[in-house]
């Protein structure tokens, strides 16, 4: 007997101690017993609790599936399942529910007895989890989207980089068709005098006759024309694939100067009046989401552009840093354009604004530079003088971990 006793203080002593809720409910679902934690999870006192149905204490939403519980322990089946208790203070408290049936030494099942543990932390990290990913998913689909919409304006900006040396080509085809007649009149003409048996001692007179020698300056002239024409066609279309690719791998390791020389081949047309000055530094391959990257410098020089309304000097350099803590990509963009006010450079990250007119710009660009430059763990710095130009220092961090950067 006193082996019982003492064993029911241990057990009494554990149950109260315990960091989870006990509840134990009778036949009809009537509180007999609660411990500490479960009055201090609810807010109530044990006299609150005790004789009252648990069924009071839940949601509407949650009471059907407790009842439904309850009924099944009272069949001997044990239950988990995830329910929320109305707080005292008017607040709810997301918890789980570990619950069997509480068997008299007859065999008789008399009620449940449940382990009530708060998982409101848990949840509130859940939804916040989720608050991100859908965020992630936005801000993806905000910037492919975007990503589209300069594809668009890009390939309707080089349509005349891609005529004006198709144009060149054309012209040149229909220039040596014209000289190939020629040379097909001159050789037809040289077969008959050998036919018939004649001298061709007049051969160099034939020669300037027909001005075989200028038509094969002329052509190959025309060749040289049409090679750098194609070349230039070449170029753009390369670069623009690489522009409008979209990461399939996701993750993988670019050469920032190859990026910026792709963007500004897109950017730059023949016809802008513009000095670019480019210091680019020895970068170790950056570990990124390519395409984003090129998004990013594509909006950065595309605002460069439009500050120097395509006449003017654009600075690019680029350099890393090496440091114990942290070794760092820098990307440098300045410019001698308009310049911005510090009214307007303390606007410059908020969605939808635009110093650009109506229907000029999205007022997206540098909120979703900013972004993807979050996604890497980079920052942006912008300092702007009106009349005088801007700076954009761009920080890529460069030793990050796969993990880190997805």
């Amino acid at each position: 007997m006193q082996s019982f006793k003492a064993n029911d203080k241990l057990y009494r002593q554990v149950v109260e101690l315990s960091h989870d809720g006990i509840w134990v409910l009778d036949e009809q679902g009537i509180t007999t017993y609660v411990n500490k934690a479960m009055c201090d999870m609810v807010g109530y006192t044990p006299d609150e609790m005790i004789g009252v149905a648990m069924l009071k204490f839940l949601p509407e939403e949650y009471q059907l599936a407790a009842a439904d519980a309850v009924e099944q322990h009272m069949k001997g089946n044990s239950r988990r399942l995830e329910s929320q208790l109305l707080h005292k203070d008017g607040g709810r408290v997301d918890i789980s529910v570990s619950a069997v049936p509480v068997i008299d030494d007859n065999g008789i099942i008399t009620g449940s007895f449940a382990i009530i543990t708060d998982i409101t932390q848990q949840k509130n990290m859940e939804q916040e989890i989720k608050e991100i990913d859908l965020l992630r998913q936005n801000e993806i689909l905000l910037s492919e989207l975007n990503r589209m919409a300069d594809l668009a304006t890009v390939s309707a900006g080089l349509s005349h980089e891609i005529n004006n040396p198709l144009s060149f080509v054309k012209s040149s085809i229909g220039f040596i068709q014209k000289h190939v007649k020629v040379f097909e009149h001159f050789i037809r003409y040289t077969a008959d005098v050998i036919k018939q048996g004649k001298s061709l001692d007049d051969y160099n007179d034939l020669i300037e006759e027909f001005r075989i020698e200028d038509s094969i300056a002329a052509m190959n002239k025309k060749i040289e024309t049409s090679n750098r024409g194609i070349d230039r066609i070449l170029d753009v279309v390369t670069s623009l694939k690489t522009f409008s690719k979209r990461d399939v791998a996701g993750i993988e390791a670019v050469d920032i100067n190859a990026n910026i020389e792709t963007t500004l081949k897109i950017l730059i047309r023949e016809d802008y009046q513009v000095n670019i000055i480019k210091e680019y530094g020895k970068l170790p391959p950056y570990l990124c989401e390519p395409s984003a990257i090129n998004q990013c410098l594509y909006q950065l020089l595309d605002n460069a552009l439009h500050a120097i309304n395509y006449k003017g000097t654009i600075a690019i350099s680029t350099f890393a840093t090496f440091h114990e803590e942290e070794d760092v990509i820098f990307i440098r963009i300045e410019d001698d354009g308009v310049g911005m006010s510090g009214e307007t450079l303390k606007k410059v990250f908020v969605p939808f604004f635009s110093t650009r007119g109506i229907g000029e710009g999205k007022g997206m660009g540098l909120s979703m530079v900013k972004g993807i430059l979050n996604r890497h763990h980079g920052t942006i710095n912008i300092e702007s003088t009106e009349e005088k130009g801007t700076i954009i220092t761009i920080q890529l961090p460069i030793m990050c971990t796969l993990h880190d950067r997805l």
